[in-house]
């Protein structure tokens, strides 16, 4: 016989969350005296193996028996299952439920009260059952694994003490959740409507959705796919969790070490605030926040506002983006790369403020009129600011890159551009402390380039340029003469100040100033003030003549030795000097003036080699020249850039040549110390672009951009706009890329960057940087806006310097929503299609079921591609859904609704939401033009849009 359990207690068992009802525990008896328990019996016992019952009403249902089935019954009273593997079958069960049989499966149906699984009713399956109350699981041993699938449960699931967890999926839970069990649990597409306890480690959801607030319980928890109606936390729990591709309503906090978080929307803040954590990929509508934490990875993640990090260390910050600031106080070894900050009113967009060994680089930051400063270093050691862009930087104090109190800091690569006041301001540099500034551009800015260092303190400045800077191009100021500035091959261009020297000593080898502008005397163009600089091969030149002021200026006891210096285009006195001492040998002095002046070389001193320079040039028509040099050792002219010896008799200078055009003809003078003076010497002049470079530098465009070689007048008619000036090199470029001969060829994203890699920086285009424009191109940047990015690059700018010719300063407009790619494209064995396309052709496959002739496709890519207001994607979708073949196929609601995700996402609908919607139309009165807006509003279709590159538009 086999042993039978008492009912009561096989149901109090079973259920675990409720004691049986009364009536039952009322009929429990004792053991009998032969050892055998009682058992109750209701009206209907099953204690025979393999009994079946088909559309029975049965009563009080109890099966002892294993292999019982039961189809298409109705159970009222209690039922409950101590056999093994039985088998229910779209019953209705009007009463609650108890299994501590194994292997049990129940199949459709439903239960009206609660169901209990105990002991050893493992293996058991419920699938498509609708239960009333709800489902508790508890002291499950061995190696069974309950499973609840399709099913819908009333109130609440508890798992508790199971030894394998629960497997779940497809579930709807009208309350919440409690997986306490000896082991984890499996969770797949299930939703859940109140809170969940979390106690087990490693339980994983995939596809869940959660109504309510999630605190993690235990660690090694996976969330997949899920949906989070308010915050999800790993605070006290949760280490070494993962969460890939999620929806949270609330915030995610992320206090406990080794979590890994990727794909995650966040409607509120991300706070991150443990070791050894990543997020990648992932949003936030408010703020993400670091503080206190080691090790932390956030990549491709976006900040609807700020992202703050404080008190962290070895960590690192990559290709994200904040409307407002990224701010850093007090980290250590932390890195920010690649990060996008646009914007930014009344903001620093990236600013950091104490700590140590920061790394800033190759941070794109673009400010929106009112913005303060760029970049702003304050009282951090050991800085590198590499590779970094900064733009419109007009408001506030007007700073691009500024550093405060910092030490050994390194910027370098960076480029600066429209800043209303200083590109890069360096001040209040403690003492001991070395700069190393290299290689960066400051174009359109008020001044360049300003530094503030204390005593004993090195700046190392090389290979920098300052180019349209009206005020200072360099200024650099030190404490005293232990303040030491060496300045290597930088390059200033059109400032009033081109470098000012204060107060420091050091060196300057191969530097240039070039067409420094104003009439203002009290502007110089090289300044040394109360310094001593060594100058090797420095160039001070005009490319017209300049009379308002003198290349070189030493006042209050600057000195300097010169060697190989060259002074162009001066008419006027080239050099003042005022007290102090000027040396050196081997320096070069041009002018196109018709006379000097008197003394227009002051050289001061011991060295006043050149006292009166009286030369005037004689009739330059005719085949001689002459002039008036007082130590001359060696005179002669240039004639067409030939040399032609001349002779010198006393102070006089003579040199015959033949006939030629007067603006080919110069005369000029070298004295005993090897300096030179020249009158009218264009061909030792600086020259702005040399023509056959700059040809070189177009017919490169036509064979990258192009692909073919152009008539000699195209390069000829290209090639003149740069010589004249009236276009800038990054001009010229544009208007191929942006030329209907270069669109036509409907480059797709990847084939697009390709030939800008190789038409503006002369390479391939690297891993890192390629796919960092991928996804800058799918978060809805404009091609104008990448290209300007291209054109304001260093490596652009390298490029032209190669070809001699003015990299301009990019695009004088660049909109939000530019050129896109219209068609196919045309790259042999290329399958990209033009996402445009793609979206219109899916509305005609799913409004109209056809596939488009290619004048309707054409009809509509052109309309969008011209980014007219009465004409946007809103606007087209409305035209489709709401037009008139549309409403003659009279879908319902549950067909419009599936219709909309095809239309609009081109996906299939998720069940949530395709429920959620046609509720709204069934139950909550909502119109379709609502529900159409609904769709046209979301995030979905907004980054769909800009990945197409049209605009979304107002609602309709």
């Amino acid at each position: 016989m086999k042993k039978r359990l008492v009912l009561a207690l096989s149901l109090a068992l079973a259920l675990g969350i409720a004691s049986a009802p009364a009536t039952l525990r009322a009929q429990a008896v004792a053991p009998a005296d032969d050892g055998v328990e009682s058992v109750v019996q209701g009206d209907d016992h099953f204690d025979v193996d393999g009994e079946t019952r088909e559309n029975a009403n049965l009563y009080n249902v109890v099966i002892i028996a294993d292999n019982v089935t039961l189809r298409n019954c109705t159970i009222t009273g209690v039922c409950a299952i101590e056999g093994a593997n039985a088998t229910l079958v779209n019953c209705t069960i009007n009463c609650e439920f108890g299994c501590t049989g194994s292997g049990a499966t129940v199949t459709g149906g439903s239960v009206s009260g609660n169901v209990g699984i105990s002991q050893n009713g493992g293996n058991i399956r419920f699938t498509g059952v609708t239960v009333g109350g709800q489902i508790g699981i508890m002291d499950i041993n061995g190696t069974s694994v309950p499973t609840i699938t399709d099913c819908t449960i009333g109130t609440a699931l508890t798992a508790t003490a199971t030894s394998n967890g629960v497997n779940l999926s497809k579930t709807t839970v009208n309350g919440g959740a409690d997986l306490n069990g000896r082991a984890a649990s499996t969770v797949a597409e299930c939703r859940f409507k109140s809170a969940v306890g979390i106690p087990v480690a490693g339980t994983t959801f995939t596809d869940t959705t959660f109504d309510f607030n999630i605190a993690a319980g235990a660690d090694n928890l996976t969330f997949t796919r899920c949906t989070f109606g308010g915050f999800l936390e790993f605070k006290a729990k949760g280490a070494n969790s993962r969460v890939n591709t999620a929806t949270i309503a609330g915030h995610l906090e992320l206090s406990q070490p080794s979590i890994q978080v990727s794909n995650a929307t966040v409607s509120d803040t991300i706070g991150i605030y443990a070791d050894d954590v990543t997020v990648r990929n992932s949003s936030a509508g408010s703020k993400i926040l670091l503080s206190g934490a080691s090790r932390v990875t956030v990549e491709d993640c976006a900040a609807g506002d700020v992202i703050g990090i404080e008190n962290v260390s070895n960590s690192g910050i990559e290709s994200c983006s904040s409307p407002v600031q990224i701010k850093l106080t007090n980290t250590s070894g932390v890195s920010v790369k690649n990060c996008r900050l646009e914007g930014a009113s009344d903001q620093v967009p990236l600013h950091a403020e104490g700590g140590d060994s920061l790394v800033l680089e190759d941070n794109v930051i673009s400010g929106d009129g009112s913005t303060d400063v760029g970049i702003s270093v304050t009282s951090v050691n050991f800085v590198s600011i590499l590779g970094n862009t900064v733009s419109n930087i007009t408001g506030g104090t007007g700073d691009g890159i500024t550093t405060d109190l910092c030490t050994s800091v390194t910027v370098s690569g960076n480029s600066v551009t429209n800043v209303s006041n200083h590109a890069y301001y360096f001040f209040r540099v403690p003492s001991g402390t070395t700069y190393d500034v290299s290689n960066n551009r400051a174009i359109s800015a008020s001044d360049g380039f300003i530094i503030y260092f204390a005593e004993n303190s090195t700046m190392n400045i090389s290979g920098n340029t300052s180019d349209g800077c009206p005020e200072n191009g360099m200024a650099i100021t030190g404490t005293d003469l232990t303040s030491k500035a060496v300045l290597v091959g930088n390059q200033v261009k059109s400032s009033k100040n081109g470098i000012i020297l204060h107060n420091v000593s050091g060196s300057m080898n191969g530097d240039k100033i070039l067409n420094s502008i104003g009439n203002d005397r009290e502007k110089f163009h090289l300044f040394l003030w109360a310094s001593t600089m060594d100058m090797t091969n420095v160039t001070v030149a005009q490319d017209a003549p300049y009379t308002a002021r003198c290349a070189l200026t030493l006042a209050y006891g600057g000195s300097a030795n010169m060697v190989g210096c060259i002074f162009k285009n001066y008419t006027g006195q080239v050099i003042y000097q005022e007290g102090g001492s000027l040396e050196g040998h081997d320096n070069k002095f041009y002018t196109s003036a018709t006379s000097f002046s008197s003394n227009p070389l002051d050289l001061g001193g011991t060295h006043n080699t050149i006292p009166q320079n009286n030369v005037t040039l004689g009739n330059r028509t005719s085949t001689s020249a002459s002039g008036s040099f007082n130590t001359a050792v060696e005179a002669g002219a240039v004639v067409n850039g030939a040399l032609v010896p001349g002779t010198i008799g006393g102070n006089s200078v003579t040199a015959t040549y033949p006939e030629t055009d007067p603006a080919n003809v110069g005369i000029y003078a070298k004295d005993a110390y090897g300096n030179i003076m020249a009158v009218g010497t264009p061909s030792m002049g600086e020259t702005v672009a040399d023509e056959e470079q700059v040809k070189a530098f177009v017919a490169r465009l036509y064979d990258v951009f192009l692909d073919r070689v152009p008539e000699q007048e195209e390069i000829d008619g290209w090639a003149a706009y740069i010589v004249s000036g009236a276009k800038s090199a990054g001009e010229v470029a544009a208007g191929f890329i942006f030329s209907p001969e270069f669109i036509n060829r409907n480059l797709c994203t990847p084939h697009f960057l390709e030939y800008l890699y190789r038409g503006l920086f002369n390479r391939a285009a690297d891993e890192d940087g390629f796919n960092g424009w991928v996804l800058l191109i799918n978060d809805g940047y404009s091609r104008e806006r990448v290209v300007q990015g291209f054109l304001t690059s260093p490596e652009f700018f390298d490029l032209c310097e190669t070809f001699g010719v003015n990299p301009g300063t990019g695009l004088a407009n660049v909109p939000t929503y530019g050129t896109i790619q219209k068609a196919h494209c045309t790259i042999a064995g290329c399958t990209n299609e033009a996402p445009v396309v793609i979206l219109v052709v899916g509305l005609y496959d799913t409004v109209f079921g056809r596939v488009p002739e290619q004048e309707e496709i054409d009809f509509w890519v052109d309309l969008m591609a011209e980014h007219r207001p009465d004409v946007t994607a809103r606007v087209m979708v409305n035209s489709f859904l709401n037009g008139e073949e549309y409403t003659n196929l009279n879908r319902n609601n549950t067909e419009y609704v599936t219709d909309l995700y095809h239309a609009i996402f081109n996906r299939e609908p998720d069940g949530s939401g395709l429920s959620d919607w046609v509720n709204r139309l069934d139950n909550e009165g909502w119109t379709r033009e609502q529900v159409l807006n609904g769709f046209t509003s979301s995030q979905e279709f907004m980054d769909q849009c800009l990945r197409t590159g049209i605009e979304v538009g107002p609602e309709v």
